[in-house]
Parts: structure tokens; sequence; C-alpha cells
């Protein structure tokens, strides 16, 4: 078979795994033994396989054959998966976000599965079940096969995606196994540089999620060449999945902030908030841009918009949208002239009766709120 080659060990076998062997198809009665996989993908058995393929003919059955059919081409694109050798087929959807490309019956196929991020979406379309799903493999025999080869191979595996390089032109030391979750050994990464050879300083991650996950357009290579900005390459790589922004440099700059989500950072820029201001928010909340991007999108969706320093005293999550329309329609909290998003900020740190009384009072932020509600503790 061909693929990835499983290293001897000193005893002379390679990799053996414990694995129920059915006595026919529609039962789960079964036995347990031993099956060892060999360096070229070969396996012995307890079983005469060759005899066992005679009987089949005459149509006795032989759960190991089954195995050898199925589950061992699954248990090798598993490894070439992990080990990076096969790139997973996942892409980006401008209406539905990651998606996987190959959908599997008997795991996601007609769901409308999509992921939150790349490596969300790599996860998926490396794991056992869909693995072994798209080769019809049992999986009762996938399962121990490819968990064996992950215990054989967990020192190689923890180890590939190191690139101090990588981490160095990212500003990022853990830019390695981010992008080998995504998908992207450091070295393939690496060659991607060679697309933008006039980029000086930080390439953000979404820059290698979009050349190894989006499809190319004529000429984009020629224009990438030709660009000096890291964000403007970043908006000529992602272009093609989303609507063309008129600032291309601030949607390259929030499309690095979201880590490549281009729903995220049109959304955003739509409503005027910039990378800087996923900055701000990160360091008040002490999380990630990405974090900052995903809370932020939170309050947009109730129509509030909130900068970093109001979020920093915020206790709870934004509002219903519906309480937050009953309170705006309020005719106390109208007359106080404060805005649905300072409205939204308040409620979600206080019961919307006490927030009527505090607005009556002058209490306007997260921070004058705390302040009154300590002298109403205090008073009582």
């Amino acid at each position: 078979m061909n693929g990835t080659q499983i290293p001897a060990t000193l005893g002379g076998s390679c990799v053996i795994a414990e694995i129920d062997c059915h006595r026919s198809p529609d039962t789960t009665d079964c036995t347990v033994h031993a099956v060892t996989l060999n360096a070229d993908w070969s396996i012995e058995t307890p079983h005469d396989l060759a005899a066992e393929e005679i009987a089949e003919a005459l149509g006795g059955y032989c759960d190991c054959l089954e195995l050898r059919r199925r589950a061992i081409p699954a248990a090798q694109e598993w490894l070439d998966l992990h080990l990076r050798r096969t790139r997973a087929r996942v892409r980006y959807d401008p209406d539905e976000g990651w998606v996987v490309i190959d959908e599997v019956h008997d795991c996601c196929w007609g769901m409308g599965y999509w992921f939150r991020d790349a490596a969300a979406a790599v996860e998926h379309a490396t794991s056992p079940s869909h693995v072994a799903a798209k080769h019809g493999a049992w999986f009762h025999h996938a399962r121990p096969l490819i968990e064996a080869l992950r215990v054989h191979w967990a020192p190689e595996l923890e180890s590939r995606w190191r690139s101090p390089e990588l981490g160095e032109l990212t500003r990022d030391p853990a830019a390695g196994r981010a992008l080998w979750e995504a998908g992207i050994p450091p070295a393939v990464a690496l060659d991607m540089l060679a697309h933008i050879p006039a980029v000086t300083g930080v390439v953000p991650l979404s820059y290698f999620l979009g050349i190894a996950h989006l499809e190319s357009y004529p000429g984009r290579d020629r224009e990438l060449a030709r660009q000096t900005s890291a964000q403007e390459a970043l908006w000529l790589v992602w272009s093609p999945a989303s609507p063309a922004p008129r600032r291309p440099v601030a949607f390259g700059e929030l499309l690095a902030a979201t880590h490549g989500s281009a729903q995220q950072a049109l959304r955003l820029m739509d409503v005027g908030y910039t990378a800087a201001d996923l900055d701000e928010l990160a360091r008040a909340i002490g999380g990630t841009t990405s974090t900052s991007s995903r809370l932020l999108l939170t309050w947009v969706a109730v129509g509030c918009l909130p900068r970093g320093d109001d979020l920093r005293h915020v206790t709870g999550p934004a509002p219903e949208a519906a309480t937050l329309d009953a309170l705006v329609a309020n005719e106390r909290i109208r007359r106080s002239g404060i805005s649905r998003t300072q409205v939204g900020l308040l409620v979600s740190s206080a019961s919307p009766w006490a927030l009527i009384d505090a607005v009556e009072d002058g209490v306007r932020t997260p921070h004058d709120l705390t302040t009154w509600q300590r002298r109403r503790r205090d008073h009582w």
C-alpha cells in the first residue's frame, strides 16, 4: 500500500491494536484479538486471511477481511492527515463560515455543519469518526487502529508543529501550533511567504489560512508580489470570500484581529469598529482580539456599540434585544436621554427596575452604577 510508512520497532512488529472481531455483520457477538499493523500496512491476525477469502467467496464472513479492506485505508488516511502529509479538505464559505468539503454519509452528510474557525473544521475533517465513515469502515475496527497509531506517533505529532522562525515572523510564539491545528505544517506556511516577497514586518496568521483554504483567482499572485503591506496582501487573499470593502487596509487589519473571519471583520467594520478597538478591548478584559471580536458582536446583534473601557466594568452578558427594546421605550428612561448602548451596558449589571432608578439618579456608565449600588447598600 502507498502512504506514510510506519517505522518498525526493535521487536520487528509495528503497531498492535486490540479489536472486536464480529461473527457476522449483523451481530455484536464478537471475540477480541490483537491485530498487528506492519510497516507496509499489511496486517497479521489470528485468522488465515487467504483461507478466509476463499470461504467468503463461498458465502462465509470474516470481520478482519472488512478491517483490511476499509479500516486500514481509513487509518492510513488518518495518519497522513495528522502528520499533515495530506491537507484536510476544508474551505471558507462567506455565508456559512468554515465548512468541511467532503460531507460523508453516517457522519455529516446534509447536516449543514459549519465551524467557528479553520481549526474546528480541520478537527472534524481529520476525526476518526469522519475518516472511518468516509471509507465505509466499521468504527469498532477503525477506532482501536487509529488510537494505536496515535499512541505510537505521539512524540512525532507533538513536535512537528514547532517553528521558532514562524513565531518570529508572526510575532506569535504559538503560531506554529495554531497553523498546525488549522491543517498547515510550518514548512508549508513558510513556503507561502514566497507569494509576498516585498512584505516586511508581521505577517498575520489569517494570511496563511487564506492561502491554504481559499481558491486563488486570476492575477492574485501577481498582485500579491507587488504588495509591501501585510494588510493589503491579506485583503487580496481574502477578497473572493467577501464583498470588496471600501477600505482594504482597515479590513485587512480587522481580518488579522479576528483570525481570518471575513464575516466578523466586515460586520465590525460596517458599524465602525477598527482593529485598534479590538486591541483596546482585549487589554481591558485580558483576552485576545479574536475573543474581543466575538464579544463585541454579541452586543452589535442587539443594537449596542460599546467600547473597550465600557465593557471593563460590565458583569454580565449582552441583554436580550426584547429587554432592551422595552427599557428604551420606558418613559422614565426616554426622559434621561441616554443611548441604547448605555442602557444595554447598565442592564447587564442590574435588574431593569433598579436600572430605571439609577438612571433617574444620574447613573450613565457601569462604573457609575457600581458606585450607586454601593451607596444604596451602605444607606440601607
